[in-house]
């Protein structure tokens, strides 16, 4: 009970790990296409004109350890993977199947990232010393897996967080050549982290206006 006298003998005050921590290398696909072109509708007026169009794809990884939160039934939704059966019998658990999911979709996927481009150079004088520009985009930010791919990941009931604690006696029951020693215990309401299933892919709108005259010819 001596903290000096503890580190002594090696005995250690508490301890705590993470049990079946899923593989955190996460895949996904990221699509996107555009086409564009310059247009001549005058002497006077050039037009460029494009869309493209991006398409991500819900993360996974390698073991399938997925599980996310439904607000409308408050249970623990799995995809896949292999749970803990200690936190299955404690935690409102139930399968993607018979919540009416699909498997592996614990997103709803957003096919509607549609990004207009247009832009316009007018020379309203005939020459180009003084030239009217302006242009307009939409810009996607698909979600990347530090914002939301890890947390489907690295839920119960696949992540465990067991602590430790030294048990009465002459003997130290934790000590660093065993600091976990058996099965430890398991919070009752572990941290979990959930994602809305109606996510959809944020954007940016930029437009700009100039106008450029050429003060000397050099």
């Amino acid at each position: 009970g001596h903290p000096y006298a503890d580190f002594l003998i090696g005995a250690i005050a508490s301890s705590g790990r993470a049990k079946k921590n899923p593989d955190r290398r996460p895949v996904n696909q990221l699509w996107g296409g555009f086409v564009q072109d310059d247009w001549n509708v005058s002497p006077k007026l050039t037009l460029n004109i494009g869309l493209r169009y991006e398409y991500g794809g819900l993360f996974t990884n390698q073991n399938g350890d997925l599980s996310n939160w439904d607000p409308v039934t408050n249970r623990i939704i799995l995809f896949d993977g292999t749970p803990d059966p200690r936190l299955m019998a404690t935690l409102p658990v139930v399968d993607a199947k018979t919540a009416g999911f699909e498997a592996g979709r614990y997103m709803n996927r957003d096919f509607t990232n549609f990004a207009p481009r247009i832009g316009f150079a007018y020379r309203p004088l005939g020459t180009s010393r003084f030239v009217v520009r302006g242009s307009y985009g939409m810009f996607y930010n698909p979600a990347s897996a530090n914002s939301w791919g890890y947390s489907v990941m690295l839920n119960p009931p696949f992540l465990v967080s067991e602590s430790f604690e030294p048990q009465p006696g002459t003997v130290p029951s934790l000590t660093w050549a065993a600091p976990f020693p058996g099965s430890g215990n398991i919070p009752k309401n572990p941290t979990f982290s959930a994602v809305s299933k109606d996510f959809q892919t944020p954007y940016s709108q930029q437009w700009n206006l100039t106008l450029e005259q050429e003060i000397l010819t050099n």
